[in-house]
Protein backbone atom coordinates (compact mmCIF):
# COMPACT_ATOMS: atom_id res chain seq x y z
CA UNK A 1 0.00 0.00 0.00
CA UNK A 2 2.84 2.04 0.67
CA UNK A 3 4.59 1.59 -2.53
CA UNK A 4 1.04 3.21 -4.43
CA UNK A 5 0.90 6.06 -1.86
CA UNK A 6 4.37 7.11 -2.87
CA UNK A 7 3.58 6.39 -6.30
CA UNK A 8 0.30 8.86 -5.90
CA UNK A 9 2.60 11.67 -3.90
CA UNK A 10 5.13 11.77 -7.48
CA UNK A 11 2.65 11.82 -9.60
CA UNK A 12 0.93 14.59 -8.13
CA UNK A 13 4.26 17.09 -7.69
CA UNK A 14 5.53 16.23 -10.98
CA UNK A 15 2.23 16.52 -12.75
CA UNK A 16 0.96 19.28 -10.48
CA UNK A 17 -2.53 17.29 -10.02
CA UNK A 18 -4.34 18.14 -6.99
CA UNK A 19 -7.59 17.99 -5.36
CA UNK A 20 -7.97 21.92 -4.28
CA UNK A 21 -5.94 22.79 -1.15
CA UNK A 22 -6.55 25.90 0.88
CA UNK A 23 -3.39 27.80 1.76
CA UNK A 24 -2.84 29.88 4.82
CA UNK A 25 -0.17 32.41 5.66
CA UNK A 26 0.80 31.43 9.68
CA UNK A 27 3.62 32.33 11.98
CA UNK A 28 5.33 29.69 13.81
CA UNK A 29 7.37 30.74 17.33
CA UNK A 30 10.88 29.65 17.26
CA UNK A 31 13.38 30.89 20.18
CA UNK A 32 11.32 34.31 20.49
CA UNK A 33 11.09 34.75 16.78
CA UNK A 34 8.18 34.67 14.49
CA UNK A 35 8.61 32.48 11.24
CA UNK A 36 6.21 33.05 8.29
CA UNK A 37 5.42 29.61 6.87
CA UNK A 38 2.05 28.50 5.13
CA UNK A 39 0.09 25.67 6.03
CA UNK A 40 -1.63 23.20 3.78
CA UNK A 41 -4.50 20.77 4.26
CA UNK A 42 -5.52 18.99 7.41
CA UNK A 43 -4.06 16.25 9.35
CA UNK A 44 -5.69 13.25 8.76
CA UNK A 45 -2.43 11.12 7.80
CA UNK A 46 0.32 13.32 9.47
CA UNK A 47 2.43 16.20 9.61
CA UNK A 48 5.03 16.81 6.72
CA UNK A 49 7.37 20.14 7.59
CA UNK A 50 8.78 21.34 4.30
CA UNK A 51 12.25 23.27 4.67
CA UNK A 52 12.78 25.65 1.23
CA UNK A 53 16.44 25.68 1.64
CA UNK A 54 18.55 28.18 -1.15
CA UNK A 55 15.52 29.13 -3.20
CA UNK A 56 15.90 32.50 -3.91
CA UNK A 57 11.87 33.03 -3.63
CA UNK A 58 12.12 31.10 -0.38
CA UNK A 59 8.32 30.05 0.54
CA UNK A 60 6.72 31.93 -1.91
CA UNK A 61 8.56 29.44 -4.65
CA UNK A 62 6.26 28.03 -6.71
CA UNK A 63 8.00 24.63 -6.53
CA UNK A 64 7.66 24.67 -2.96
CA UNK A 65 3.88 25.58 -2.89
CA UNK A 66 3.44 22.83 -5.63
CA UNK A 67 5.35 20.15 -3.15
CA UNK A 68 2.99 21.48 -0.27
CA UNK A 69 -0.33 20.77 -2.20
CA UNK A 70 0.65 17.65 -3.43
CA UNK A 71 1.30 16.19 0.41
CA UNK A 72 -1.69 18.26 1.58
CA UNK A 73 -4.16 16.59 -1.19
CA UNK A 74 -3.00 13.14 0.37
CA UNK A 75 -4.17 14.18 3.81
CA UNK A 76 -1.11 15.55 5.31
CA UNK A 77 -0.75 18.98 7.00
CA UNK A 78 1.99 20.52 5.75
CA UNK A 79 3.78 23.51 6.90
Amino acid sequence: MSFLRGAEFVARAQLTWHKPVERQEVEIPVEGELLRAYKYGENLEGTVLIVHGMTLRGIDDPRMDNLGRAFASLGFAVY
